[in-house]
């Protein structure tokens, strides 16, 4: 967010400069630089790039926003805050703030909702809407717990947004998605093999919804032996896709009976395992053709052969002492 300042006063060996704004009913605490083009620099919106900051620095900068701001809570805050970002690189460091919330709704009607900030990829602070509490994941975001906890109107207002708000918003999109969203489309079930010595695997597709459970049996008993569950992963379409690995030699699943069995919404699908039912890309080494091709050479040859004899048997050639002798001209 960057904005100019209604007032900036230098800092005195310090290169950048801070600045005060009141925007509406919040304050807000901004450091810019010089021409007092400002970031804003709080706890709510995190500056991306920022000072290197010693303990003399910081007095100095706390000191200089005690005599701009009438309010001294700020004034620690932005010593704090300056604090937890401490030994920053102003030309490259950058950091992150994120934020998640949403809420969940149930077929029972029951109501979950989750609020939480991360700051550089790590948790940070969360909600439990339940007590109306804060939790801290480090210590660094008690200073914002305790702030938050210490003015309960904050919590308050995000319990009503996700118990209310939010489920209302759910359940008219889930309204506008119903014919998509409750669609059931059986999967596609196939036993793959890379090479006759390769594992198999049962791999199902175009499925939806999600949910779908992939097992293995050996003569009829579970099989849980000897196998990889794959992710699930989702189709361009929105359907999905599952596979499950059997890590087993061939004479084993020859001499017995495997079989891969799929439940998805009620339904079974069941694979038995047997070599004719395997897709595969492998191609058999061609002997055949190859066998073929050796013979067809053979036989041109012995025929170029025969047919030099006979052409020099014409143009009445002799040997000398039964040797050929090669004349290069």
């Amino acid at each position: 967010m960057l904005l100019v300042s209604s007032r900036c006063e230098r800092l005195s060996g310090f290169d950048w400069t801070l600045c005060d704004e009141s925007l509406l009913i919040v304050w807000r605490v901004f450091v810019c630089r010089r021409d007092c083009r400002c970031f804003c620099f709080s706890e709510e919106l995190i500056v991306k790039r920022l000072i290197a900051a010693d303990e003399r620095t910081l007095a100095s900068v706390t000191q200089t926003l005690s005599r701009v701001s009438d309010k001294p809570l700020e004034s620690r805050r932005f010593r704090s805050t300056m604090i937890l970002r401490h030994q920053c690189d102003l030309t490259s460091c950058v950091h992150s703030f994120q934020l998640m919330y949403g809420c969940e709704l149930d077929t029972d009607g029951t109501k979950r909702g989750y609020m939480q900030y991360g700051y550089d990829g790590q948790d940070f602070i969360s909600l439990d809407k339940n007590t109306l509490t804060f939790t801290a994941a480090n210590p660094q975001a008690m200073i914002t717990k305790n702030k938050w906890e210490a003015n309960r109107a904050e919590a308050e207002q995000w319990k009503g947004y996700l118990e209310n708000m939010c489920i209302e918003w759910l359940q008219k999109y889930v309204g506008y998605g119903k014919d998509t969203l409750e669609r059931k489309v059986s999967p596609q079930v196939s036993l793959l093999q890379k090479d006759p010595s390769s594992p198999v695997m049962c791999h199902t597709t175009s499925f939806y919804p999600s949910g779908v459970t992939i097992t293995w049996q050996k003569n009829g008993q579970d099989h849980d032996e000897d196998v990889d569950l794959g992710e699930l992963i989702i189709n361009e379409d929105g359907t999905f896709q599952r596979a499950s690995t059997l890590n087993v030699k061939p004479e084993e699943w020859k001499n017995n009976k495997f079989s891969c069995v799929v439940e998805h919404q009620g339904k079974t699908i069941r694979e038995i395992l047997t070599e004719d039912k395997i897709k595969t890309n492998y191609a058999p080494f061609p002997i055949g053709i190859i066998i073929g091709v050796v013979a067809a050479v053979l036989l041109l040859i012995v025929i170029g052969v025969a047919g030099y004899k006979v052409y020099q048997k014409k143009k009445g050639f002799k040997p000398v002492n039964g040797k050929f002798f090669i004349i290069s001209v």
